[in-house]
């Protein structure tokens, strides 16, 4: 039975082996081929199945397993097979093969393949920020990948940084400079020919607050700003963040809140040390104070120089203007256009004006445009162009009366208007500044006589020298200086003098009379009349300007008198009696007394007092239509044209033809601008106090006056009439010291004058402007009145402002007590700014009367000319 059973399972086990071995031994051996054993990533593998199959064999399946996680089976042992492999490793392929109805019975093979890393592709740098304090270290890992993300340990790592230091191994010690740094720290990656670069950012925060400052602020003016102070570490990097409180020191400057929103005033100008602002980080509390500069806000109005101004035909003025923001401050760099009504006259590209041959009130005949940047404003101002015009003497106003005033009238004798009320007997002499702006005359009284100055319109009239028996005034052609006639014991003689009245000079010195002497235009020569002695009649001579080289230019019987040099200075128009008993006419003779000619003829009655136009084509003289009845003729110089002016039964008597007026001198110190600044008031101690160091007393052998210091090398500004003629000249300054002046300069149209001193390091007082002012305000006059040894305030209103177009002076007028010494002393505004040069006074029965100051603008149009 044993053997039966043991026969019974030996014989089972045998039948599986066979059967396992039939099933089995159907799969051929398992045969493949690949293409690399190992490489780069990526790394493609092809692979060649070379199992050994009957090509009919479609039962048989072949089950790649690429050792990635991923598998291919193909049932066609030809079928290419690849495979790519990208990240590092030693994979196992293995191929397989079954049957498809015996999958679980299976013959396989295994091989590797080795995938090393690609290039290098990408460098990854941790941690990628970091926030540090100055010295603090950090040291920053790297991987260096290929574009698979392979890593790569043989890379040639370079790191650097700029938020400190760092070593080769990426280790980064913070910096001294504070601040977020992108990057921060760098690494470049390299191997073979393949490289990569990554960055990391870095903070370095600041040290503790160390010093703390305040930057010049610029602010345009009325404009607000947030104020910002500079906190910064021992080593310069600013803090932020911090406690800060802020405070106004010059309240001048604006107004600021406690958060340091600082809102300028409206007046433009620089304040040191303005704001200061506390800051605070924990215990430690710092101060800075800065500098506030206020510059003037948009362009916005415009100041014209000269304003309304009148001019001969042909004549030209020189127009400048300024710009100014809304408040009255000056702006520079602004661009101006100029232009003029046609029928007014020309007008250059740079403001130059000529008047046309149209006589006439132009308003608003001068315009000129302002440009700033994008803005562009417009402003116009009046011009009047003169027609030709004749001075003469008339008592028109009282037909019965023997005195003469005198009038003015246009060329064609319309327009005729008095001018001058003689307040004595007219010497029948006028004669014109050469800018035809002024006259001059005298007037004869039992004491004596008077020179006058006055303006064409017999405004501004005022006497240069008094008490003597002068006549015959005749202004030089360089407008500096008066030739006339003076009887010096009992003889007529040529003298000269400044137009102030001062530096007489004597020319001539004869036994009977000379008389009637006459610029030429070009300034070289005086022709005048001369009667040597009683026997013999007045001849005509020439003689250079200091008296020298007398020249006798007519000859004959009869009288010649009243020469008239023509504008070109080579003809002399004169009156003459030669021909005739009692009667005169007017003649012509060339400079040196040759080519003789009548251009009047004699008659029963007189022709008289020549008197050339402008352009030297005509001659005005005086014609007796009876024995007492004077008219006033043109007449051209060949004879011809013979032209009545007037006609009444007046006497018209001595014409002057009045020269073109020219235009006047401006600088942008001439323009006035409009002001609305908020500036506080002084009080009268406070600008005596400011003021009166500057101020000094000024003693000449002649009088004294006042003067104040405006160059602290011992330049004065003074009138011109404290120090004229005067030969000894002592300034006293307030301390008493004393010092010997001399005239530097001087200017007698405008009297003006510069004192010099030798001294250094002396107060000064700065000449303002008329910007903001106005009639109707407070001023204050300092000086030495009545010999005063200590200086002296009073105080008054701005009457008036006016201009003299005479002079080309803008004249302030005010109620304070201005007495003698006062001229020469700075007149002030309640701001302590000096608006005026104390010039003269009109007096009543009291000393104190209405006082006249020469204006800041006035002062400063004049001023270089003065320094030079």
């Amino acid at each position: 039975m044993k053997r039966a059973l043991f026969t019974a399972g030996m014989a089972f086990l045998l039948l599986s082996v066979i059967l396992a071995f039939i099933g089995c031994g159907g799969l051929p051996d398992v045969k493949f081929n690949k293409s690399v054993n190992g490489g780069p990533a990526p790394l493609n593998v092809a692979f060649t199945n070379t199992t050994e199959v009957s090509g009919d064999d479609t039962s048989t399946v072949f089950k790649w397993d690429f050792g990635d996680g991923k598998t291919l089976e193909t049932s066609n042992a030809k079928e290419p097979v690849s495979h790519e492999y990208t990240k590092t490793g030693t994979y196992t392929i293995t191929l397989s093969i079954y049957k498809k109805d015996s999958p679980e019975n299976k013959k396989t093979l295994s091989q590797n393949v080795t995938v090393t890393h690609g290039a290098v592709d990408s460098v990854k740098i941790t941690p990628q920020t970091v926030t540090l304090n100055i010295g603090q270290s950090q040291t920053f890992k790297s991987e260096v990948l290929d574009i698979y993300g392979n890593l790569i340990s043989t890379a040639v790592l370079v790191w650097k940084a700029e938020a400190g230091a760092i070593t080769d191994t990426g280790t980064l010690v913070a910096g001294t400079t504070a601040g977020t740094f992108t990057p921060g720290v760098t690494v470049d990656a390299s191997l073979d020919s393949y490289s990569a670069h990554s960055s990391a950012s870095v903070t370095v925060n600041p040290d503790p607050l160390a010093t703390a400052s305040l930057p010049a602020v610029e602010i345009a003016a009325g404009g607000t700003i947030q104020l910002e102070v500079v906190a910064e570490d021992k080593y310069g990097n600013v803090i932020e963040n911090l406690e800060t409180t802020w405070k106004l020191l010059n309240t001048e400057a604006g107004a600021i809140t406690d958060k340091g929103l600082f809102t300028a005033q409206k007046k433009a100008g620089s304040f040191e040390q303005a704001i200061e602002v506390q800051v605070k980080q924990g215990d430690k509390v710092l101060q800075a104070k800065g500098k506030v500069t206020i510059v003037p806000a948009a362009l916005s109005q415009i100041g014209i120089a000269p304003g309304k101004i009148d001019l001969g035909m042909g004549m030209t003025q020189q127009y400048v203007a300024v710009g100014a923001d809304k408040y009255g401050n000056r702006i520079s760099g602004v661009s101006f256009t100029w232009s003029a009504i046609s029928s007014a006259g020309t007008m250059t590209a740079k403001g130059l004006f000529t008047a046309g041959n149209n006589p006439g009130t132009y308003k608003d005949g001068i315009i000129v445009t302002a440009t700033k940047e994008s803005l562009a404003i417009i402003k116009t101002t009046d011009v009047i162009v003169n027609p030709d015009r004749i001075l003469f003497f008339s008592n028109r106003a009282d037909e019965t009366s023997t005195n003469l005033d005198i009038y003015i009238m246009d060329i064609d004798g319309s327009n005729v208007q008095r001018v001058i009320t003689s307040q004595g007997t007219q010497d029948l002499n006028i004669s014109c500044s050469p800018d035809g702006r002024r006259f001059v005359f005298a007037e004869i009284f039992d004491s004596g006589s008077t020179v006058y100055l006055a303006n064409v319109d017999g405004s501004q009239q005022i006497s240069i020298v008094t008490g003597k028996r002068y006549y015959e005034p005749n202004w030089s052609h360089d407008g500096q200086k008066i030739a006339f006639q003076s009887w010096e014991d009992d003889d007529g003689e040529i003298f000269i003098m400044d137009i102030d009245g001062g530096n007489m000079v004597r020319l001539t010195d004869n036994t009977l009379y000379d008389d009637f002497p006459d610029w030429s235009p070009n300034g070289s020569k005086i022709v005048y009349v001369s009667q040597p002695n009683s026997s013999t009649d007045a001849k005509i001579y020439v003689m250079n300007t200091d008296g020298s080289g007398k020249q006798q230019l007519t000859t004959g019987s009869g009288y010649d008198i009243l020469p008239q040099w023509s504008p070109d200075s080579t003809q002399i128009a004169f009156q003459t009696s030669r021909g005739a008993l009692i009667t005169y006419s007017v003649f012509v003779m060339n400079a040196d007394g040759s080519n003789l000619r009548a251009i009047s003829s004699s008659s029963a009655f007189n022709s008289d007092g020549p008197s050339w136009s402008p352009d030297g084509t005509k001659i005005a003289f005086l014609n007796f239509t009876s024995a007492n009845q004077g008219e006033i003729y043109t007449v051209n110089v060949d004879g011809t044209n013979l032209t009545r002016l007037t006609n009444n039964t007046a006497r018209d008597m001595w014409p002057k033809w009045l020269p073109r007026a020219q235009g006047v001198k401006v600088t942008e110190a001439s323009a006035v601008i409009a002001t609305s600044f908020d500036v506080p008031s002084m009080t009268a101690q406070q600008i005596t106090a400011m003021a009166s160091p500057a101020v000094v007393r000024i003693k000449t052998n002649l009088g004294s006056g006042t003067g104040f210091i405006i160059g602290s090398s011992g330049l004065i500004m003074t009138n011109n009439h404290v120090i004229s003629d005067a030969t000894e000249i002592t300034v006293y300054l307030t301390d008493g010291t004393s010092y010997a002046g001399t005239v530097q300069s001087r200017d007698m149209v405008r009297d003006l004058a510069i004192v010099k001193i030798q001294a250094t390091g002396l107060p000064t007082l700065e000449i303002a402007s008329l910007d903001g002012v106005s009639a109707g305000q407070q001023v204050y006059v300092l000086g030495y009145p009545l010999g005063q040894e200590n200086v002296s305030v009073t105080s008054g209103l701005l009457s008036s402002i006016e201009f003299d177009d005479g002079r080309n002076v803008t004249w302030l007028q005010t109620d304070s007590a201005v007495n003698p010494g006062n001229s020469g002393g700075p007149l002030l505004d309640s701001q302590g700014r000096v608006i005026g040069v104390v010039a003269a006074k009109m007096v009543g029965v009291s000393v104190e009367g209405i006082g006249f100051a020469i204006s800041a603008n006035t002062v400063n149009t004049y001023l270089s000319e003065l320094l030079d």
